[in-house]
């Protein structure tokens, strides 16, 4: 059974006590943030990962995430959404052919295949989650294609998915837009994206290095003309349509 205290909604509560009610002189403590970073992550958790990430190779970048954790008896988490932001990104994904990009787990993935009418791709800029994907047991019905990629270069030619979903990935990239700009490419239709609603400070116990405290500077930031945004779950979902 699947910890509550580690569940989405339990730690955007935390995040809102101490973002929005927690004095930033006590908000900014070192210490404070390493305990609780430690707590949730483990010790290899590096609280000056945002001023290290944009200095390291690709491969450090991608090591960096590989370290946090090592040493759990199991990952943190098995996915970052909600389960209303599951159902709001399937009910919205139009198809046949849908890509998630930074897949994780697999747990969106899964239920976008589950739906029956969608062909489904997904990438990881993780090769080990891949590769536990590629091993997981599928229904007849629900294959993935898997691929690893990076969400700044994405292996695919333009316009080549009708719908292209990314949730709790554009927050931890280097280059947003960049990001952004490939993942409108390889878009047909339908752009569909869940970031946190969360205000910058020096010490986050995550590894986010872009920050959206409210829906104007997502809609900003992306630039997308017809788009709808919201709030699910303390989060932002963000639909913009392409054709």
């Amino acid at each position: 059974m699947a910890n509550p205290l580690k569940s989405r909604r339990f730690t955007n509560f935390v995040r809102y006590l101490m973002d929005d009610w927690m004095p930033p002189a006590l908000r900014e403590v070192r210490l404070l943030s390493r305990v609780l970073a430690t707590g949730f992550h483990g010790s290899q958790f590096d609280l000056d990962f945002k001023r290290k990430a944009f200095s390291m190779t690709e491969e450090e970048f991608a090591h960096a995430y590989t370290r946090v954790g090592k040493g759990q008896k199991a990952a943190y988490r098995t996915t970052d959404m909600t389960e209303g932001q599951i159902r709001w990104m399937v009910e919205q994904a139009v198809g046949p052919d849908v890509l998630e990009v930074g897949c994780g787990y697999g747990i969106l993935a899964e239920r976008l295949a589950g739906r029956g009418d969608l062909k489904v791709t997904a990438t990881d800029l993780s090769a080990d989650n891949i590769e536990v994907l590629r091993g997981a047991p599928r229904a007849p019905g629900r294959e993935i294609e898997l691929r690893v990629a990076n969400v700044e270069r994405l292996p695919f030619a333009d316009k080549s998915f009708d719908t292209v979903l990314c949730a709790h990935t554009l927050e931890h990239v280097r280059d947003f837009e960049k990001a952004v700009a490939e993942l409108v490419r390889v878009t047909r239709r339908r752009l569909l994206v869940v970031v946190p609603c969360q205000r910058y400070y020096h010490y986050t116990i995550d590894y986010h290095l872009h920050f959206f405290p409210e829906p104007e500077q997502l809609i900003l930031r992306v630039g997308l003309p017809h788009y709808h945004c919201e709030r699910v779950g303390g989060d932002l979902c963000y639909r913009a349509d392409l054709a």
